[in-house]
């Protein structure tokens, strides 16, 4: 059996079997070739735009149509994270020659409860309990930090950036104790966009298929890790009777918005209450880090300071379980709009208190708090009500952000 420690999250369904991740080059290499019967990504974002699969919306949930063992079939994202979880736990099982059953699972930044809770879910489904679900991009960057032996309090700037999303996070290591004081990022930016960028700048592109497409984007993608090395390289896709020569400097011109949406998150973070002089640290995480352009432009916003850089997070996340803190405000549904409750990047178990009205008739002031007996809450009015209370996730200043949930109580 062939292990692959982080295979590519390609799932790509055959008449009779699924094949799964780089294995041979097999079921990525099957993305063009069975474009309509291939998934990847499986981030449950409801990004779904680079699939050539057919996305159906059922119970108000993307579901992925493929033809497999001689059916059509509708298949939710976790059944096909679950997939290569499953393939994950085997390649561990064969590696370590015993069963495998608890995993801690790294998960981006941005996911919701909801994300969350649907990597639980495709967990389970693969047979795993989930330890811990731990923010994939402090993970590896604490690593090389906790390889730093110093008695002093150290700050990081670890900035993960991979194919398919960007993160950023100022860490604070003192002895034993990992605090995440900042976070930001950008959930639609990864490698990803940089070979899009690539293959739409082909007048080629828009007069093939998707398959066509997929192979054309390939070709960018390895011209874009050939530029990381060397100033030119030549694009070629055989199929396509397309050949041309890419040079760094106009790969950098194409994609000159792209870097810059890259900085905006780490200027964030200077711009935040801990001035850039207290980073001692700043460490690059992921493939897409090894660009030229990012490491200069990041370089430069440091004064020239020496970057750590990590190419390969995956080997070392497992090393390191940071807290978990809340990524978006968490807060309820008020009549004028959300009402924040819980701020962001507060370690989780957190508690936040609120005082707030009816805005009926007969106000009736309700107090809400992880740590005062309701017996002791101030209260007003004498009519009985029903008062409905929805959490909610997000950064929006109306009610329309994420509905974690929704309880009653009577006034």
């Amino acid at each position: 059996m062939t292990i692959e420690a982080t295979p590519p999250s390609f799932v790509s369904f055959l008449a009779d079997e699924h094949l799964i991740g780089d294995v041979a080059n097999v079921a990525k290499g099957l993305a063009a070739e069975n474009a309509e019967n291939t998934s990847w990504g499986g981030d449950f974002s409801g990004d779904f735009a680079r699939l050539p699969c057919t996305i159906l919306n059922q119970e108000d949930a993307p579901y992925i149509e493929v033809q497999y063992r001689k059916k059509k079939r509708s298949l939710a994202p976790e059944y096909i994270s679950a997939v290569i979880l499953l393939h994950l736990k085997h390649s561990a099982e064969a590696y370590l020659g015993t069963a495998v059953e608890r995993a801690v699972i790294t998960v981006p930044n941005s996911f919701n409860q909801f994300q969350r809770g649907a990597t639980e879910d495709a967990a389970r489904i693969a047979g795993l309990d989930v330890i811990r679900l731990v923010n994939e991009s402090s993970a590896a960057g604490v690593t090389y930090v906790l390889h730093k032996s110093s008695p002093e309090p150290r700050n990081a700037l670890i900035a993960d950036f991979g194919g398919g999303m960007l993160y950023v996070s100022l860490v604070l290591i003192e002895e034993d104790i990992l605090e995440i004081i900042e976070t930001a990022g950008d959930p639609r930016l990864g490698g990803e966009d940089f070979d899009d960028r690539g293959a739409a700048s082909s007048t080629i592109l828009s007069k093939k298929s998707s398959r066509s497409a997929i192979k054309l984007r390939e070709a960018y993608e390895r011209a874009k890790c050939a530029l990381s090395l060397t100033s030119e390289t030549t694009v070629e896709v055989e199929c396509l009777d397309f050949k041309g020569q890419l040079t760094r400097k106009h790969f950098e011109l194409l994609c000159g918005d792209l870097f810059q949406r890259v900085m905006k998150p780490i200027q964030r973070i200077l711009d935040s209450e801990v001035n850039k002089s207290a980073k001692e640290d700043v460490v690059l995480v992921g493939g897409s880090t090894r660009f030229p352009r990012i490491v200069e432009l990041i370089s430069d916003l440091f004064d020239g300071k020496p970057l750590c850089k990590i190419f390969d997070p995956e080997s070392t996340e497992p090393q390191s379980m940071l807290p978990f803190c809340v990524k978006s405000l968490l807060g309820i549904e008020t009549a004028d709009g959300f009402l924040p409750i819980v701020k962001r990047n507060r370690i989780v178990p957190t508690q936040g208190s609120v005082l707030f009205t009816f805005s009926a008739a007969n106000e009736l002031k309700v107090w809400i708090s992880d740590d005062v007996p309701m017996n002791d809450a101030p209260s007003g009015g004498e009519t009985e009500r029903t008062l409905d209370i929805k959490i909610l996730e997000g950064e929006s200043t109306q009610a329309d952000n994420t509905l974690l949930s929704s309880f009653e109580f009577p006034s």
